[in-house]
């Protein structure tokens, strides 16, 4: 079922591609380019100060430049349940006896 699997796989897609290459990053150069900020947006001042808009931006840098972070995630995760997936639908049945 391994087998097939890997046959089956395109390794060079973009989410298993992402997934490669953060792990290298992290566990084998020991960092990930990337940063995380929240900004805010509000009229008013003092106690009448009203939030109005919160933004975050989550961002990643590789070779190929400047990337959204939280996209890349949301693809890779979702890659991954649809490989599972699809591993699960090929199991047998388990025998309850």
């Amino acid at each position: 079922m391994i087998d097939a699997w890997w046959e089956a796989t395109p390794l060079d897609g973009p989410e298993l591609s992402f997934i490669k290459s953060a792990r290298d990053l992290i566990l084998k150069a020991g960092a990930f380019d990337s940063y995380a900020t929240r900004t805010e947006s509000g009229i008013g001042e003092g106690g009448n100060y009203t939030v109005t808009r919160e933004d975050y931006d989550l961002v990643y840098y590789d070779s190929q430049g400047r990337h959204d972070l939280l996209t890349e995630l949301r693809a890779a995760v979702a890659w991954c349940e649809r490989e599972l997936a699809d591993i699960e639908a090929r199991l047998p049945e388990p025998e309850f006896g």
